[in-house]
């Protein structure tokens, strides 16, 4: 959802609307599609506080899945 070219423009106006949004309705938000550090920074920016997408983890087995909510991973 975000660009990865840094070229945010209308995408960042979007986004930030949506969570303007979402924060006076009190709702949650997981902001979905976050590949890189600088979008994960710039949502944090934007009062976003939950992400998820290829920069914290690629899809995986359900079974590496299980290990990983075990703690058996430590990122």
């Amino acid at each position: 959802m975000v660009p990865v070219d840094g070229d945010h423009g209308r995408s960042t106006q979007i986004i930030s609307s949506m969570l303007e949004m979402a924060h006076s309705l009190h709702l949650p938000v997981v902001v979905e599609g976050v590949e890189t550090n600088e979008q994960a920074n710039m949502l944090r920016q934007m009062g976003a506080r939950y992400a998820q997408g290829f920069l914290y983890f690629r899809p995986m087995p359900a079974k590496d899945f299980e290990v990983l909510l075990d703690g058996g991973n430590s990122n």
